[in-house]
C-alpha cells in the first residue's frame, strides 16, 4: 500500500480517515487488492481473491458516507476469511480437492456479521487440508521465508503479517489460530468455546472448533471481536482490580527451548514492571491433556468423513487420512474414558484460574520450525510436528477457555517470540483488556 494508507494502520485510525472523507473505502480496497496482486504469487496466502465482491462491499460503504448514514464498526476495513468458512461468491475448498466445487448458498454467520458491519471481504485464505495440520505448507512466511507460517490458519496469519488485510478470520481446534499467529508474529485470539457461531464453518471436531480473529494489534482484535460477538461487552468485568496476577504453570514450561524460555522470562520481568504479580502454579500437563485431545478430536473428525469409502479416504492428503483412520479406530471405552478425563481437566483448569487473573506461558515450546520439518524436540523427547506445535495450545480447546497469542520480544533466530494468555470462560473481553494492561 502507498504511504497515504499504511498496511500497519489500525482499524480505528482507518475509520477516522473514512469518517473525515480523507480516503474512500474504494481506495482502501483497491490498495489492498493491489498489495495482494503484488505479493500473492510469492506468499500464496490467498486461495481465492473476490475482487468484484470486495469492490462492491467498499462501494456500499462509500454510498453510505455520501448519504451521511451511520457507518458500521468495520466500515471499509479489508478483511480475509479462512477457506473453510463459507464466503460468497466462493468456491471455499477447505484445502481439499474434494470440495473444489463447493460454492456456498450463503455467507457463514461470522462473514455475514462482518459484512453487516461494513467490512470489505477480500477473499479466502489457504489452510492445511481439511484444516487438519499446523504448517499450511503452500504459504510462505512473510517474516522469514525459511520458516513455516503455522497452521491451519496459516494463510490468514500470513495475509495479516504481509499487510494484505487489516484482520483475518481463522479457526482453532487444537491451536490453529494461535500457532500461525505465533509463527508470523501477529495476534491471534481463540474466544470462549461456543461464543461465536460456527454456522457455515466446515467442521473438523464439533466439540472443540472455535472461530476467531487474527490481527496486527490488540485493538484490532477487540474491534473485530466486538462485531462477531455481540455479547462481548455484556459479560465484561470492568473492575480489573489491581494488582493483577498472572499464573505461570512451571510444570508446563520447563521443557520449552532455551530461546523460548529466555524470552518468556523477559516477558515476566516486564509484566512485573507493569505492576503484575506472578504466581507459580501447576495445571494438567500436555502429557495428560494431549492424549485426551487426540482421542476426542480425531473421533469427531472421523465422523465427518464417515461417508467416504476406503479408496476415497486414501485419496485424502496423508495427514488428514491418517488422522481420520486413527479416529475411526477409537473404541467406545477409549471414548468414554477420554470424556471423563476431559471433565476432570476442565475442573482443574477452572480451579487454577480461580487463584489468578490469567495463565501465562509461551504459545509454542520451540521457535517456529524450518519449512519441511517433520519433527521437533521438546525437552528430551522427539515429537511429530503436529504434536509439538499443539503442545501448549490444544489443552484450551478442550477446556474452551479464551486464549490469546501475542507477539512479544525476539528469539535468537530473529523471529518474534509469542506469549499465550488464557482467561476464564466467558471473560473474553476481560482477558483482552488485561493484555492491554501488559502493554501488548
Amino acid at each position: 500500500m502507498t504511504s497515504d494508507i499504511q498496511h500497519n494502520d489500525c482499524i480505528a485510525s482507518l475509520r477516522v480517515r473514512l469518517d473525515k472523507r480523507e480516503v474512500s473505502a474504494a481506495e482502501v480496497c483497491d490498495k489492498a487488492l493491489c498489495r495482494i496482486n503484488d505479493c500473492n504469487d510469492r506468499l500464496n496466502a490467498f486461495s481465492m481473491v473476490f475482487a468484484a465482491t470486495a469492490r462492491s462491499d467498499a462501494h456500499a460503504v462509500d454510498q453510505m458516507v455520501r448519504a451521511e448514514h451511520p457507518l458500521g464498526a468495520l466500515a471499509g476495513v479489508p478483511i480475509a476469511i479462512k477457506d473453510n468458512i463459507d464466503t460468497l461468491p466462493g468456491p471455499c475448498r477447505a484445502g481439499l480437492e474434494l470440495f473444489n466445487d463447493h460454492v456456498p448458498a450463503r455467507d457463514a454467520a461470522i462473514v455475514n456479521s462482518l459484512r453487516k458491519a461494513g467490512a470489505t471481504v477480500l477473499g479466502v485464505t489457504r489452510t492445511d487440508a481439511g484444516a487438519f495440520g499446523v504448517t499450511t505448507p503452500d504459504v510462505i512466511n512473510p517474516k522469514s521465508p525459511s520458516r513455516i507460517v503455522g497452521g491451519s490458519s496459516g494463510g490468514s496469519a500470513a495475509a495479516v503479517a504481509a499487510g494484505q488485510c487489516f484482520a483475518a478470520i481463522g479457526t482453532d481446534t487444537g491451536g490453529s489460530i494461535r500457532i500461525p499467529a505465533a509463527c508470523c508474529g501477529v495476534f491471534g485470539f481463540k474466544p470462549t468455546l461456543g461464543r461465536i457461531s460456527l454456522d457455515g464453518v466446515r467442521p473438523l471436531s464439533d466439540s472443540f472448533d472455535h472461530v476467531g480473529p487474527i490481527a496486527n494489534c490488540l485493538d484490532d482484535v477487540i474491534a473485530v471481536m466486538d462485531v462477531i460477538d455481540p455479547d462481548l461487552t455484556q459479560t465484561d468485568d470492568k473492575s480489573l482490580q489491581k494488582p493483577l496476577v498472572l499464573g505461570v504453570p512451571r510444570n508446563w514450561i520447563h521443557d520449552a527451548s532455551k530461546e523460548v524460555l529466555e524470552n518468556f522470562q523477559a516477558f515476566l520481568r516486564a509484566a512485573k514492571a507493569f505492576g503484575f504479580g506472578v504466581l507459580d502454579l501447576e495445571i494438567p500437563t500436555p502429557a495428560e491433556a494431549l492424549p485426551i485431545h487426540i482421542v476426542l478430536s480425531l473421533h469427531e473428525a472421523a465422523q465427518h468423513y464417515s461417508h467416504l469409502s476406503y479408496d476415497a479416504l486414501c485419496a485424502l492428503p496423508d495427514p488428514l487420512c491418517e488422522g481420520v483412520e486413527v479416529g475411526r479406530a477409537v473404541t467406545p471405552f477409549e471414548l468414554e474414558n477420554a470424556r471423563d478425563k476431559r471433565a476432570a481437566l476442565v475442573s482443574r483448569i477452572d480451579a487454577a484460574l480461580e487463584t489468578v487473573d490469567a495463565l501465562a506461558m509461551p504459545t509454542l515450546p520451540i521457535e517456529p520450525p524450518e519449512r519441511g520439518s517433520t519433527a521437533a524436540v521438546i525437552g528430551a523427547e522427539v515429537f511429530d510436528l503436529l504434536s509439538a506445535l499443539i503442545h501448549y495450545t490444544a489443552t484450551f480447546d478442550q477446556t474452551g477457555n479464551p486464549a490469546l497469542a501475542c507477539p512479544w520480544g525476539q528469539l535468537s533466530c530473529g523471529m518474534p517470540g509469542s506469549i499465550q494468555l488464557v482467561g476464564r470462560r466467558d471473560e473474553d473481553l476481560r482477558l483482552l483488556r488485561l493484555a492491554k494492561e501488559l502493554g501488548l
